[in-house]
């Protein structure tokens, strides 16, 4: 970015205790400001994307994911503040109706769990031992569930509104970065371009580098006033490599790689 604001050093309760290096806090400060615009639905708008990825790689190098949170936070609070002004004024935040509509397509029976043909790939090119995330797990999180009776050890449900029970799903999930995130019947839920957009960026946000996003667009219940063309355009937009991997020509399966 271009403001002072967003150039403003980390608190440096954040950095690595001891005798942190320059560098490794140069990594904290980038991986905390993409997580903090992230964390208000802003696409993460740093002064070149290679140099991000770069230090991502470095940080997810040095440490495990669930420890880049807890270096971070000081400073990521301080900018999700700075940034609430930012997004007040031009940005976007899902209304209460838009978050409604998607709670609503949850589904408890059908096309879930074992029955369900992203979960399937997922167990097709995840490996066992792989950060999982589910993005819009559902109330019962019966992927998550399932994923983990077949010995997926490391699975995350994550989901917003009144489908988040405690216990089920983890509020900070999207803090963190994982190998393989998964969105079954979830872009079919944005009801909105808006929303599409924050939704993508969440998703692109989640996958560490190398890492991969598999995500359908069903014809049912379908929400979203975008083509399946215009659904793959965002997507090939935020991931280096965008192929169909199932589904139909209109309600098709993507597979898309950092």
């Amino acid at each position: 970015m271009q403001t002072d604001s967003f150039l403003m050093p980390a608190p440096a309760e954040c950095f690595f205790p001891g005798d942190g290096t320059a560098e490794q806090q140069a990594v904290v400060e980038a991986w905390a400001r993409r997580r903090a615009l992230q964390d208000i639905g802003e696409r993460p708008e740093v002064p070149a994307a290679d140099l991000v990825e770069q230090a991502e790689q470095a940080f997810s190098s040095m440490m495990s994911h669930r420890d880049l949170d807890a270096l971070a936070e000081g400073f990521r609070g301080e900018l999700v503040q700075l940034w609430t002004v930012k997004r007040n004024r031009k940005g976007y935040a899902p209304t209460k109706e838009e978050i409604e509509v998607a709670n609503r397509t949850a589904r408890a029976s059908g096309a879930v769990g074992a029955k369900a043909l992203v979960p399937r790939l997922v167990r097709e090119l995840a490996a066992k031992n792989e950060d999982i995330l589910d993005f819009g797990a559902g109330p019962k999180a019966m992927h998550t569930k399932d994923l983990r009776r077949r010995g997926y050890r490391h699975v995350t449900a994550y989901d917003f509104g009144k489908n988040v029970i405690e216990g089920v799903h983890d509020r900070k999930a999207l803090n963190y970065g994982y190998d393989v995130v998964f969105a079954s019947n979830v872009l079919n839920t944005q009801s909105s371009d808006d929303m599409m957009n924050w939704t993508l960026n969440q998703l692109r946000s989640a996958v560490l580098p190398k890492g991969k996003l598999i995500a359908n667009y069903p014809e049912s219940p379908r929400k979203s006033p975008l083509t399946t063309e215009q659904v793959e355009k965002k997507l090939k937009a935020r991931f280096k490599n965008l192929e169909r991997i199932g589904g139909t020509k209109r309600a098709p399966v993507w597979l898309a790689w950092r």
